[in-house]
């Protein structure tokens, strides 16, 4: 990832574990800090192929088993959602 980004990570993960890494900073610069890496994850994977095989594989792959079971994805997104609507609710101080 340095060569497209400037960070001296190998690897997605190792950019992760980097950004997870920021105890003792203040809340601001930790926050910065983790987009700073997040940026840099997202402009190295668009500039390789990561995001063309990503696309590829789901399509391959994804789309069989999203067929497949249709009806348990449709139920984990329902839940997914109320759990949300939910959260926000409670946020909200509803």
């Amino acid at each position: 990832m340095y060569d497209t980004t400037g960070r001296p990570y190998a690897d997605p993960d190792a950019a992760r574990a980097a950004a997870s890494g920021t105890k003792g900073l203040s809340a601001a610069r930790a926050h910065s800090f983790e987009v700073s890496v997040a940026v840099a994850e997202a402009t190295c994977a668009h500039k390789t192929s990561l995001r063309a095989t990503l696309s590829r594989l789901d399509r391959e792959y994804g789309d069989p088993v999203c067929a497949r079971y249709a009806d348990e994805v449709a139920t984990s997104n329902r839940m997914k959602l109320g759990a949300l609507r939910l959260a926000d609710n409670i946020a909200a101080g509803g």
